[in-house]
């Protein structure tokens, strides 16, 4: 529902709370050129590193679950 409400385009920048990355990385995915996430809890952005540092190191047989 939000990347249909948002109609996010390649030349966008997009802020998304964190929310451990589930909304930011589907608008990174969306095509967004950059992507803002904010969020007032610590975890939650440390949740969202952890994803982004998974996604650039990990294979995606290691990925999956």
């Amino acid at each position: 529902m939000l990347l249909a409400a948002l109609d996010v385009q390649p030349s966008d920048t997009v802020v998304s709370i964190a929310s451990a990355g589930d909304n930011a990385l589907a608008l990174l995915g969306a095509g967004a050129d950059r992507v803002i996430a904010l969020d007032l809890n610590p975890s939650q952005l440390a949740c969202l590193e952890l994803r982004v540092a998974a996604y650039r190191e990990l294979s995606h047989a290691s990925y999956s679950f």
